[in-house]
């Protein structure tokens, strides 16, 4: 069988079709211990064989024909069977033309590609006698069997090369015209995709990978349900069936990208069929309108939102025309467009402008005054036009009933005075106004009359918060819960919560700012003390993850590193995947643990150097479940203990210990399979030396959707082979 073996190798490494002729034939008399052996080859379109090549014969029998039926090899070539004649000289069914020739025994094997006869293999010699032995005829007749492929692999070739010939002139006509179609396929920004029956990718451009999130090459093999909701499938199902009716498709379809956001497509379909006409897939050309659905949606809820407010809105450009009106605007001023400037509701709208452009004022309020009515009107400037927006609220019946409230309006300032929130009033410039007896407190003054004589920048610690405050407050009319520090008349640093609104003002100025703040100081520093502290136990806990890690690796001195290894693969695998950091530092503590358990595996059993019984490798199985129930009763903010129970589950069911298939298996325990096999591999055993990384990348990538995940074994690949990771 070895020599079967090298002979087979030989005969398949020939190129040129003589040279494969004579090792078939010499190989074929070495097999049985022949001198001498001949190879037919039946003539096409014929019903003769003809020596074609010929081992230690006479030279003058090269070119030899027999007819089917005629001598030994004709006979073979007719039966398709194999034969042995132990005496050919004397032989009474010998070739007229061999008469005489001194041959004694011959065995003869046919040469057959299925059932069809293309030649005969003869081994013989003139000295030796007896019969060949049924071993040597089956050895001869498997030889036959692959010299019958060589050879016919030998004519497909040459068959191949006079198709591919006739094939070059067209291919190098057309090869123009395909580079400038993949040219332009490849730099569209839309994404253009090939699919097969089943909604399999099996070609997409860059632009395609892209939109769909997933890394570079790695779409194609994936299928279109990974990227949408069952519903959302079915759907495209239908689409399927309508393409394999020839039917082009154009619609709209929500997908999930590899990251979980879901995007909006809009598809362009058409049917693909192959040779004989039958459908085969369908092209695809789509690109992600989800911002433009966005802003559309966003657009008309915004109308429906003016058009159905119950106080009158409108819109007026610089020239004072009027270029909008809501429906209660309408009913309320039915000759409000027509009449523009002129109309009571816009009096003085040109002077409000122009104190709003001098102020650098996008937002401001009035009050005003439109036949018996009364209506506060709040001015905004749209950005990106010259245009102001006015919300209109009719304040009559407030300002009748603020008549009868004018006595609590009183205790509502004593109220105000007595406040523990400071209260005050400020122009943006920082000019003090007013403010309460708690202001001045929490300043650390004894009166307001003291802290109004102060401008308001000096209380700050950092002056350039204050002006940030005032520019947000001027861009959007009011702020809310603002925490700044600020510098008491002790000079003591306190932090202060504010609540500030910009309105129009009195006599004292045109603008200004109304608030309340509030003293936080404890709360801050409560705060502060709390991030330290739990600065500390996250320090404590990465300690003790550590100090588990070095125990478990005490046990097994041969794998020391190997538990840190696996948690800088399977972090970086992670990032890559596009975890957050909080889920990306689970998967480190999983990593630095997950072989937790083989402190319950004896020692002798972990750094044995030979090969593990059954016995033996059930006990290191254990090691999963153990290290589950140390680490379950920790109270991690992951799932490290799962992770630790499932690294050794396979994606087909294969693994260990539940036999979990698929999505069962926790994606970080996913993740620590790929990481934990490419590292064991990549380094040096008791049981044998390192097979480097090269070797375990090919071993995943050979289990990639079997016994691993596809999206994991990915990442890892990319990470070696793109982004030079590397152990340390």
């Amino acid at each position: 069988m070895q020599a079967l073996y090298e002979t087979s190798l030989e005969i398949n490494a020939q190129q040129d079709r003589g040279a494969l002729l004579e090792a078939i034939v010499r190989r074929a008399a070495e097999l049985v211990g022949t001198q001498m052996g001949g190879l037919y080859l039946l003539r096409e379109n014929s019903q003769e064989l003809e020596l074609a090549v010929s081992y230690h014969l006479p030279g003058d029998l090269i070119g030899t024909r027999l007819k089917l039926g005629e001598g030994l090899s004709g006979r073979i070539a007719q039966t398709g069977r194999p034969m042995i004649v132990e005496d050919y000289l004397n032989w009474e069914g010998a070739a007229p033309v061999y008469a005489g020739r001194p041959f004694r025994r011959v065995l003869g094997v046919p040469l057959l590609v299925g059932e069809r006869v293309i030649g005969v293999i003869n081994a013989t010699d003139d000295t030796h006698t007896g019969p060949f032995t049924p071993e040597e005829v089956r050895l001869v007749s498997m030889f036959a069997d692959q010299a019958a492929i060589a050879l016919e692999n030998e004519r497909l070739v040459a068959e191949l090369h006079v198709q591919l010939a006739e094939r070059v002139k067209t291919e190098r006509a057309l090869s123009d015209s395909e580079e400038r179609y993949r040219e332009l396929v490849t730099s569209q920004e839309e994404g253009v995709v090939e699919v097969d029956p089943e909604e399999t990718f099996i070609y997409a451009n860059p632009s395609a990978e892209r939109i769909l999130g997933v890394p570079p090459g790695s779409l194609c093999g994936r299928n279109m349900r990974q990227f949408t909701d069952p519903e959302t499938f079915n759907y495209v199902i239908e689409q399927t069936k309508a393409r394999s009716q020839g039917e082009t498709g154009h619609y709209e379809l929500w997908i999930r990208r590899l990251d979980g956001q879901h995007c909006l497509m809009r598809v362009t379909s058409l049917p693909r069929l192959d040779d004989e006409g039958s459908y085969a897939g369908s092209f695809s050309v789509f690109e992600d309108i989800t911002e433009r659905h966005n802003a559309e949606e966003e657009r008309n809820r915004l109308a429906s939102f003016a058009e159905m407010n119950p106080t009158p809105i409108l819109e007026v450009n610089g020239e004072g025309k009027v270029t909008y009106m809501n429906r209660v605007a309408r009913q309320r001023f039915p000759d409000l467009e027509m009449s523009g400037l002129k109309h009571p509701f816009l009096t003085g709208l040109f002077s409000v402008r122009s104190l709003m452009k001098d102020h650098n004022l996008s937002f401001l309020v009035r009050e005003l005054h439109v036949g018996k009515s009364l209506f506060q009107q709040a001015i905004n400037e749209v950005q990106g036009g010259n245009l102001v927006r006015i919300y209109a609220l009719d304040l009559t019946e407030q300002k009748l009933a603020e008549e009868g409230f004018r006595i609590s309006e009183q205790r509502y300032r004593l109220l105000v005075e007595r406040s523990l929130a400071g209260v005050f009033r400020s122009t943006p410039e920082g000019r003090l106004l007013d403010c309460n007896d708690s202001f001045a407190r929490i300043l650390g003054y004894d009166s307001p009359e003291k802290v109004l004589a102060q401008p308001a920048a000096v209380f700050y610690q950092d002056p350039e918060e204050r002006k940030s405050l005032v520019a947000r407050l001027l861009e959007e009319g009011s702020v809310s819960n603002i925490e700044f520090a600020i510098r008491r008349k002790d000079g003591k640093i306190s932090w202060l919560l504010e609540n500030a609104t910009l309105i129009v003002g009195d006599a004292d100025a045109s603008v200004i700012i109304q608030g309340t703040v509030i003293d936080v100081t404890e709360r801050v520093e409560a705060q502060q003390k709390l991030e330290q502290s739990l600065k500390r136990l996250r320090q404590t806990l990465d300690e003790t993850v550590q100090a588990l890690a070095s125990v478990g690796e005490m046990k097994d001195p041969y794998t020391a590193g190997h538990q840190l290894h696996v948690s800088q693969l399977a972090t970086s695998i992670a990032r890559e995947l596009g975890f957050d950091e909080e889920r990306v530092e689970g998967i480190r503590v999983g990593g630095l643990v997950h072989d937790l358990g083989k402190l319950y595996v004896p020692a002798e059993i972990l750094s044995k150097p030979g090969k593990l019984s059954q016995v033996e490798f059930s006990m290191i199985q254990t090691h999963a479940q153990a290290g589950y129930e140390v680490l379950k009763s920790i109270q991690f903010p992951w799932p490290v203990a799962e992770m630790a129970l499932q690294h050794h589950e396979r994606m087909n069911g294969s693994g260990y210990p539940r036999k979990l298939k698929g999505e069962e298996i926790l994606l970080e325990a996913r993740i620590l399979a790929v990481a934990d096999v490419v590292e064991a591999m990549s380094f040096h055993r008791p049981y044998r030396p390192a097979h480097g990384v090269p070797k375990a990348l090919e071993e995943v990538a050979g289990g990639r959707g079997n016994l691993f995940d596809t999206m994991v074994v990915d990442a890892c690949l990319c990470l070696f082979q793109e982004k030079g990771f590397q152990f340390h």
